[in-house]
């Protein structure tokens, strides 16, 4: 056997704060709190303060209420696949409860969640660990549910007014951030927490890379730090002053994107370095990234939800194993395929034939490819139209 393998992306490396354009979704103008997306930017779930639950299949294109009751809903979000979704209500207004979906939001149910003032939600990516932040009158707890939202229990974070809340992909590390009570991080899934090295501020926002190793946390109008190793040490950036809403993160970490109370913000270098977006002067509540960073969904109050896309060059990896190798790329906001050639002085790229699938928990696409006696490349492509 003798197997070449050759990996080309037929993609042109853009810079991504530089063409990134903002537009419209087809989410009409409402009271949009949170908006969360499937690894692929494809599902898309967003709550209304005061409505309903809107979820989209087509990249925003179009939005369909699901039966979830008209509430003041605070926050939501989407497993990597979509299908299993969790909203809650929320702080201020009512003492609400964790509504959870595993069927995209065609049912949803309560299973008895524990009654409080909700904040911020967050799912593991394959939908079976769910975390939710509670603020309540003084201070509340963080909950967890380990079977997809049947059976709920309170972790061991101190009693505080918790704010925002992000967790890794396979759900084992967790950030989460309280008003003037401190950052705090956990390494098993929220039976032990310890309090981040960071100054007393009013902390706001939160992200995670799906590793959780990668981790970055805002002040309402203060500083946004970051830390590359789960928490244990923080760094200060250079972004600019802003009343911070909402942080995001690609799986891979290398991005920051911010959304505050008059623009959206972007670093393509992990808080290096800032860039605004074109995007109306809004208070934008919310921002969600799909897994490669591609696709970008921000929503405000009052007004339609918008949406940034930015082809992204594939993260790809070769894995070994039982005289097969196995193609491994981050699940893309793009529609890349395999192709295969025997022959690269010849331009004779077809459709590789392969087993592929999708594995959600690890949020990576594989192509398994076949031994062979002969040479072969192999490439992932954009498919001519």
């Amino acid at each position: 056997m003798n197997i070449i393998t050759s990996i080309f992306i037929w993609l042109c490396v853009i810079n991504f704060a530089g063409a990134q354009t903002w537009s419209q979704t087809g989410s009409g103008s409402q009271g949009w709190n949170k908006v969360g997306t499937s690894a692929d930017g494809s599902k898309l779930v967003a709550v209304v303060a005061g409505g309903s639950i809107y979820t989209s299949t087509n990249s925003g294109s179009t939005w369909v209420p699901t039966s979830a009751p008209s509430e003041y809903w605070y926050s939501g979000a989407s497993s990597a696949d979509g299908n299993h979704l969790v909203a809650v209500v929320g702080a201020g207004i009512y003492y609400g409860a964790i509504y959870v979906s595993t069927n995209a939001g065609l049912t949803w149910d309560t299973n008895d969640s524990p009654t409080d003032a909700y904040t911020s939600v967050a799912i593991s990516a394959d939908g079976t660990k769910i975390f939710a932040a509670a603020a309540g009158d003084y201070g509340s707890f963080i909950y967890v549910s380990t079977n997809a939202g049947i059976n709920w229990a309170a972790t061991s974070a101190p009693f505080a007014p918790w704010f925002s809340i992000a967790v890794s992909a396979d759900g084992g590390k967790l950030l989460a951030a309280a008003i003037y009570a401190g950052v705090y991080f956990s390494v098993d899934s929220g039976a032990t927490w310890e309090e981040a090295d960071l100054p007393n501020d009013m902390w706001y926002a939160v992200a995670s890379s799906a590793d959780g190793s990668k981790l970055a946390v805002a002040a309402d109008t203060g500083p946004l730090y970051i830390s590359t190793n789960s928490g244990t040490t923080w760094t200060p950036t250079d972004a600019p002053n802003s009343e911070w809403m909402c942080l995001a993160m690609p799986a891979d970490g290398s991005k920051i994107f911010a959304s505050s109370a008059n623009s959206i913000y972007v670093s393509t270098d992990f808080g290096g370095s800032w860039s605004g977006a074109k995007v109306p002067n809004k208070y934008w509540l919310s921002i969600a990234s799909s897994a490669d960073g591609g696709k970008l969904y921000a929503a405000y109050g009052g007004g339609p939800i918008y949406t940034s896309y930015s082809p992204q060059s594939p993260l790809v990896s070769l894995v070994a194993s039982n005289n097969r190798l196995s193609v491994n790329w981050t699940i893309p906001s793009t529609n890349f395929v395999l192709q295969q050639n025997s022959d690269l002085s010849k331009p004779n790229w077809l459709t590789a034939t392969v087993t592929n699938k999708t594995d959600f928990g690890a949020l990576q696409s594989q192509a398994l490819l076949m031994p062979s006696n002969s040479n072969c490349f192999f490439r992932l492509a954009i498919p001519a139209p």
